[in-house]
């Protein structure tokens, strides 16, 4: 999971805030934290889910909707 923010039009990776986090044969995992920015400045949050069983495996990314720091 990371945040991003919008330079010259493009998303780019601000800060990673969890890094190859693993939850074994789990149907949810949650994970609850709170990111104050510089105000102003455009971000939303990427994350990356990867999932694997014996009929192979799938990668999905999932990003928010953009937010601006107050």
């Amino acid at each position: 999971m990371e945040i991003q923010t919008k330079v010259n039009g493009y998303w780019i990776k601000y800060e990673t805030i969890i890094n190859n986090s693993y939850k074994y044969d789990a149907a949810t995992f949650i994970y609850d934290f709170y990111y104050y920015g510089n105000p102003g400045t455009e971000y939303r949050t990427y994350v990356e889910f990867y999932v694997e069983d014996d009929g192979g495996s799938e990668t999905k990314i999932v990003t928010s909707l953009p937010v601006t720091a107050k």
